[in-house]
């Protein structure tokens, strides 16, 4: 039983050491946070830090994944309120309601952290490899997928959606546009290129 509790106790002080690395990072870039910055905001020992990430760009490899995994955790739960298959209305449905958790108060900080930690680009390869090819991935993927009509082409048209979606953050996180006018033009956007792919 004392395994157990240890197994859990150091499951939640990395992640504790991961939040303070997202909340840092609001605060400095990623040239110039130290692993120091990430022990004092988390309230642990730098050594702390260093037994369970291998340094600074270890740390924040696992930060860009632990900030990824969140989104994808409220991408599935937004799917679970949908019944098969996709019509316009629920796509559209699915479509606002994920962007406004997202861009909630408290969590629209967490898309700057993975802008910072260069998840569109900024990092070597392997990162966006990592990023994009975990099992946990693909199955958010094939979630969405089971929910469009038989006739559609499900892998072109999530291509098509996650890269629109992207887009969007980047006009919200790197040119500071409000979000609620981007999704609204976005909205009417979208509405008008589903017919293409089917969905009517």
């Amino acid at each position: 039983m004392a395994r157990v509790v240890n197994e859990e106790q150091r499951g939640q002080r990395k992640q504790q050491i991961l939040e303070a690395a997202c909340r840092c990072l609001q605060k400095k870039s990623y040239a110039v946070l130290t692993i120091r910055d990430v022990a004092n905001e988390a309230g642990v020992a730098t050594g702390l830090v260093h037994y369970y990430f291998s340094g600074k760009e270890a740390l924040l490899r696992e930060t860009a994944v632990f900030v990824t995994r969140y989104y994808e955790n409220v991408m599935l739960e937004e799917l679970d309120q949908i019944s098969a298959p996709f019509t316009p209305k629920t796509l559209m449905q699915f479509f606002r309601h994920y962007h406004e958790r997202i861009y909630s108060e408290n969590d629209r900080c967490n898309i700057h952290v993975l802008f910072e930690l260069g998840t569109f680009g900024h990092f070597d390869a392997p990162l966006s490899e990592a990023l994009r090819s975990r099992d946990y991935t693909d199955h958010v993927s094939e979630k969405f997928k089971s929910l469009l009509p038989a006739h559609i082409d499900g892998t072109r048209f999530y291509q098509y959606l996650i890269t629109y979606m992207e887009g969007i953050n980047v006009m919200v996180c790197l040119y500071g546009y409000d979000y609620k006018e981007i999704l609204a033009y976005s909205e009417t956007l979208l509405a008008a290129v589903l017919p293409t792919f089917g969905i009517e």
